[in-house]
């Protein structure tokens, strides 16, 4: 092979030889930088001998295409749709695993038979369990004084309420206690009157691992814990009334309850309960975090 850097060479493919002009220099492989009247000598012999068998080279050379096209076409058989594979006569006994599983079809069939309304608790077939969940529901507002009894004030909105009924059941579908909570309709609040800001920081995904990541790391116990009706020890500062919740025997006519605590609903429950726990904390000595208000 031959080299030449020049703008205005070209490779000629016959015989390996690169053709220049008569001023230019060329660079051979095998021997070396080479004159360039040498090189115009040697192109013009180059030239002369490979004139002759131009054409037969490429004739022959047009041949083999044809044939290797040809060839080309004949091992292109068309076959039609593969058949599926069936997989199930893989799948091995060994490989099912043993650990019960909960029908999801099941499930969810069990979950449209919770009761919708006050009314379809109490005339379905477990009302009893669905009465015994709704007593205890209000004892615990009782207890924590969630509200207190008054007479409906002049020109003031009543927020309506609603029960939501609940059925927990463990890992086997098995059944383990009827729930039911109180909740506010807080889409009939208004803003300015029954509330003025609802923002409330929600804590972090990275927050979490970071805190489990600087346990272990530590050698540090990790321990987590659940707030049982944690809305309902979040004092309110705005004056909110409700109506007469069905399951209170009470004159709803002339009697309403004015609450002194959140309850899940009210537009406002999640920052009233965030501010509750977050004083608690701070009093206690710990001091939330800069780049996660809900890491203390």
């Amino acid at each position: 092979m031959n080299f030449l850097f020049s703008k205005e060479d070209y490779l000629d493919y016959r015989d390996n030889v690169l053709l220049v002009e008569e001023k230019e220099k060329y660079f051979d492989c095998e021997e070396g930088l080479i004159d360039n009247k040498a090189s115009n000598n040697h192109n013009l012999v180059n030239k002369a001998l490979d004139s002759h068998s131009l054409a037969e080279e490429e004739s022959e050379q047009d041949l083999e295409d044809n044939e290797a096209v040809d060839n080309e076409r004949r091992r292109i058989k068309v076959t039609g749709p593969r058949h599926p594979t069936l997989i199930s006569s893989e799948i091995r006994e060994e490989n099912i695993l043993p650990y019960p599983r909960r029908p999801k079809a099941l499930m969810t069939s069990s979950d449209l038979n919770n009761p919708a309304s006050y009314r379809q608790a109490i005339r379905s077939r477990n009302s009893n369990q669905w009465l015994n969940a709704i007593k205890k529901e209000l004892h615990t507002m009782s207890e924590l004084n969630v509200w207190e009894i008054v007479p409906i004030p002049k020109d003031t909105q009543l927020i309506g309420t609603t029960w939501v009924f609940k059925t927990k059941r463990n890992e086997l579908n098995a059944i383990l206690e009827h729930k039911a909570r109180l909740c506010a309709q807080g889409f009939s609040q208004i803003q300015g009157v029954d509330f003025s800001k609802t923002f409330a920081p929600t804590g972090q995904l990275n927050s979490l691992r970071t805190l489990i990541s600087f346990a272990a790391s530590n050698n540090l116990r990790f321990e987590q814990l659940d707030i049982k009706s944690a809305f309902l020890n979040a004092p309110l500062d705005e004056e909110v009334f409700l109506m007469i919740p069905q399951g209170l025997d009470l004159d709803r006519k002339t009697l309403c309850l004015k609450l002194n605590k959140a309850i899940y609903g009210l537009c406002q429950a999640p920052r009233e309960w965030y501010n509750r726990l977050s004083n608690w904390l701070a009093a206690t000595g710990f001091k939330a975090a800069v780049s996660d208000p809900c890491v203390f």
